[in-house]
């Protein structure tokens, strides 16, 4: 395990529609992982900024609590495994900080988005993904860069 740390962003409250909020991290360490898969794989770029993805999709219940941290300094390990299914490539992150934010906004520690992606499920509901963005030339609107 290794240990990081990111920045965290609340994007501004949109009124009506699902919330999303990030722990933007070192491109270099997506650069890194990325420059591992190997060059047949033609993975398309990344579409955003390396991140991992805390909130998406969703509304979080105790909107009182968005933007109480907005900027603070988070740490977390991951695994330097590369995983893949059959779109991503991702790293398993863990984080404390991070799942306590979720429950201080109303949710559920685990979520759709806080899995692995592709539908793998044998990974600990403990785990938040960084999803790599490395997709094999397939859209989806699930896809979180990474991160």
């Amino acid at each position: 395990m290794f240990i990081s740390s990111g920045t965290l962003l609340y994007l501004p409250w949109q009124e009506g529609s699902s919330q999303k909020l990030i722990l933007q991290i070192d491109q270099g360490l997506s650069d890194y992982y990325r420059a591992l898969c190997p060059s047949y794989l033609r993975l398309n770029p990344q579409r955003y900024p390396a991140h991992i993805s805390i909130v998406r999709n969703e509304v979080p219940p105790l909107r009182e609590n968005w933007n109480k941290h907005q900027g603070k300094l988070i740490e977390f390990s991951y695994d330097p495994f590369v995983y893949n299914g059959t779109i991503y490539y991702w790293l398993n992150v863990f984080s404390t900080q991070l799942e306590e934010l979720r429950l201080e906004l109303g949710l559920e520690v685990s979520s759709i988005y806080t899995k692995p992606p592709d539908g793998i499920s044998n990974v600990s509901t403990r785990q938040l993904e960084i999803i790599r963005g490395c997709n094999k030339n397939v859209s989806s609107p699930l896809t979180s860069q990474l991160s």
